[in-house]
């Protein structure tokens, strides 16, 4: 029953068509995001797998714990390196640019980039303590954070991705055999009440779980070809593009590639049984896609809306407004954001909300297609 029911939900033209739209905006997301970096950017003489490689020495060279030592030593390297070859390809040092732009007051900018020269002499610039840091700076390490912060855009990006496809492959779960007539007749079988719902369950899950698995599997496998799983334990709190310097939970890259994922799909299971409910709802295929398209992107609407408040804060539990991995730090960090003050206690109900909607989604349908075959 299993198979027929995948077979019924993917093939057809309408789907092969969605499935090579999406694989183009999944390779624009790698174009994006890893082929053209900051990190592979090429020079004069330095192609970009040579750039990435030097920019992953520079980082490695550099890495440890977080110190005014260290720091001072990123600096020196800059002022070096931004005065001789480097400089002279226009090699684009990642790693160090972003240091030296985090600890470099903004009042002695134009002093250290001077006309023809880089200099640090008479700047002073600010120690790790400044940073603000709640985990102590000595048990933070510094690594190669910018192809992390890269794979982490394209799994932000992906995740929409993935839960659009699931929506456009599982929303005629059922309101496919309604709009054929076929569900009354269907649910007066002597299994159509139980395992043929079931059955259906059980497709837009695995359905959903196959392309969440692949697009995730061929992400991280084009990241670790390109980049390689160096920096992966690099602190989250120095990725100096997302500025959470104050986040209070000792976290690395991996540790977060890991939460990340187990986050992503909740909310994707959380979006294709809510997409199934509203298929048992709906009498024809394209409303079924409609509301439930609807429905995933209200929360982005309203949160133009409410800029502040409980409503606001109820919007945290959507997947689509976590989708974002640096959206989601930014706002576990930050007061307000959402319902609770502790992130612990915040993440956990934002899990326990993702669950018990796709647990209460299958109930639902599993009561109504069992009381509309006794009607």
């Amino acid at each position: 029953m299993i198979k027929f029911e995948i077979k019924k939900l993917i093939q057809n033209k309408a789907a092969l068509g969605g499935v090579l739209v999406a694989l183009l905006i999944f390779y624009g997301l790698f174009f994006v995001f890893f082929f053209e970096s900051q990190v592979s950017i090429p020079a004069r003489g330095i192609n970009s797998r040579e750039a990435i490689k030097l920019n992953q020495k520079i980082a490695e060279d550099h890495s440890g714990s977080l110190t005014d030592k260290r720091i001072s030593q990123i600096i020196d390297f800059r002022v070096k390196t931004a005065n001789n070859e480097f400089h002279k390809n226009q090699f684009m040092d990642v790693f160090s640019w972003n240091v030296v732009e985090t600890f470099l007051p903004k009042k002695d900018h134009d002093k250290f980039y001077g006309v023809d020269r880089v200099s640090r002499k008479g700047i002073k610039f600010l120690s790790v303590n400044d940073l603000g840091t709640k985990v102590p700076p000595s048990e933070l390490r510094i690594g190669n954070f910018k192809p992390w912060d890269e794979l982490f855009r394209v799994m932000s990006g992906s995740a929409i991705l993935i839960a659009i496809m699931s929506i456009y492959l599982c929303a005629a779960v059922f309101s496919g055999d309604s709009s054929k007539n076929l569900l009354p007749l269907l649910l007066t079988t002597k299994y159509g009440r139980t395992k043929q719902t079931r059955a259906k369950l059980c497709a837009v899950w695995i359905i959903a779980t196959v392309i969440f698995a692949v697009t995730e599997i061929i992400t991280i496998g084009v990241f670790a070809n390109y980049f390689s799983f160096s920096g992966w334990n690099t602190s989250v709190q120095l990725n100096f593009e997302w500025h959470i310097f104050d986040f209070p939970i000792k976290m690395n890259f991996l540790q977060l590639l890991l939460w990340s994922l187990l986050f992503q799909y909740l909310g994707i299971l959380f979006t294709v049984f809510l997409t199934a409910f509203i298929s048992s709802y709906t009498q024809n295929p394209s409303t079924s896609l409609a509301v439930s398209l609807l429905i995933f992107f209200v929360p982005w609407l309203l949160k133009q809306v409410f800029k502040s408040g409980t409503g606001y804060q109820l919007l945290g539990f959507f997947p689509l407004i976590n989708g974002s991995v640096k959206g989601m730090m930014t706002r576990l960090n930050s007061p307000g954001e959402l319902i609770f003050n502790h992130i612990n206690i915040n993440v956990a109900s934002i899990i326990f909300v993702m669950v018990l909607v796709s647990v209460l989604s299958c109930f639902a349908i599993y009561r109504r297609m069992k009381a509309k075959g006794t009607n």
